[in-house]
C-alpha cells in the first residue's frame, strides 16, 4: 500500500507554485491511466463509459478548510495546458509528494 500526504506536500510547495497552480483543473481519466499500462484496447461502449472526469488540482478540506493536493495516476491532462506541459508539472508533484515512509504493522 502506498500513500501520501497531499495536505503536507501543498503546504511544502512554494508561495509561487502554490499561486500557480491555485485555480488548475486536472482530467482524470481511467483510459490514460490505463494506457500508460499498455491496456489501451477500448470498445466503443468503454470509450463512451469512461470519459473524463474534471478535478481542481488543489482542494480545500469543507471542515478544516485546509488546503492539499489532488493527484491521482488518471491525471493525465490539465485545462489549458499542452498535454506534454501538463504532464510535467504533474510528474513533478507527484514525485514531490511521493516521499518514502516506512509503516510498521506489527
Amino acid at each position: 500500500t502506498e500513500f501520501a500526504d497531499m495536505r503536507a506536500a501543498y503546504d511544502a510547495l512554494d508561495e509561487q507554485l502554490k499561486h500557480q497552480i491555485e485555480d488548475l483543473v486536472c482530467l482524470h481519466s481511467n483510459m490514460y491511466s490505463r494506457g500508460k499500462l499498455e491496456l489501451a484496447d477500448f470498445t466503443e461502449e468503454e470509450r463512451r463509459v469512461f470519459k473524463p472526469v474534471r478535478r481542481r488540482l488543489v482542494r480545500r478540506h469543507p471542515v478544516t478548510r485546509r488546503k492539499s493536493l489532488f493527484l491521482s495516476a488518471h491525471a493525465g491532462e490539465i485545462e489549458g495546458m499542452s498535454i506534454p506541459e501538463a504532464r510535467m508539472l504533474l510528474l513533478d508533484l507527484t514525485e514531490f509528494a511521493d516521499m518514502p515512509v516506512m509503516w510498521d504493522n506489527r
